[in-house]
């Protein structure tokens, strides 16, 4: 992953160059939410959707329901396409 900041707006989280094969499909969007969700959860910043505890013996989507996941702030109620949630699912576990 590659942050890169601009002037005027939030971080944002890019997949760097040669992962974009494995990871392409994955918008900066939904990555960059993904990222504020676990930060705002290490921060226990109650204005984000914050990740579930953690388990060793649970993988991602035991821990993030499919249907009822969001990351990002919590007026983002857009739910991630099935391609992003498999590819963040690849991600988490890599």
């Amino acid at each position: 992953m590659e942050e890169n900041i601009v002037e005027g707006e939030e971080l944002k989280i890019k997949i760097k160059s040669e992962k974009q094969l494995e990871y392409g499909e994955l918008s900066a969007v939904t990555l960059t939410n993904f990222c504020d969700s676990l930060e705002a959860t290490l921060d226990k910043d109650n204005s984000h959707h914050l990740f579930p505890e953690f388990s060793d013996n649970k993988n991602f989507a035991e821990l993030f329901e499919s249907q009822s996941c969001h990351f990002g702030k919590k007026t983002n109620q857009e739910k991630i396409s099935e391609v992003e949630y498999e590819l963040l699912g690849k991600l988490f576990s890599n």
